[in-house]
């Protein structure tokens, strides 16, 4: 942007972050600031930063709200917690409105190809959970009484991270 009033050139985040990198010295703290000035002034640069946070926003908000009522579904039957136990909440779901993560309907509109996705879904982040789950364990085996980063480099963590699969 030449500021004069003039045409202006179009600018890129990743330009005016280049940009204001090379004004602080590479130092990203004062980059930030100067980068957050220039955004807060520009607005097509402003929407071009906040689209995809605002994107990531709404996307994780779906699902925490989708993930609260599946675990209203799947812990059945649906006590109230200030309750006696004996109390049925009265808009209880069932299983029926259980939402699978791969089409975000309910199961009741499953079809087959619908539920092999959400298994196949699921495997995977179990799959994923027992790598971390065993890699973590291998590391609290050999760590001692020191901190991980006392005692591993990064390259030996890569390593039991690969002998963890």
């Amino acid at each position: 942007m030449d500021g004069s009033g003039g045409t202006q050139e179009t600018v890129s985040v990743s330009k005016i972050a280049q940009r204001c990198m090379a004004e602080a010295g590479n130092d990203i703290c004062a980059a930030q600031k100067l980068m957050e000035r220039l955004v807060s002034k520009t607005p097509p640069l402003f929407h071009d930063l906040m689209q995809p946070l605002v994107a990531g926003a709404c996307y994780d908000a779906l699902r925490a709200t989708v993930r609260a009522e599946r675990g209203k579904i799947w812990t059945a039957p649906n006590y109230t917690k200030a309750g006696n136990g004996e109390r049925l909440e009265a808009t209880a779901l069932t299983l029926l409105d259980f939402v699978l993560p791969t089409t975000m309907r309910p199961i009741r509109d499953a079809n087959k190809a619908d539920l092999l996705e959400a298994s196949d879904w699921y495997g995977k982040q179990a799959e994923n959970m027992r790598h971390k789950s065993a890699w973590l364990a291998m590391i609290a085996t050999k760590v001692g009484r020191k901190t991980v980063g006392q005692k591993f480099s990064a390259t030996e963590l890569q390593e039991l991270q690969e002998a963890a699969k």
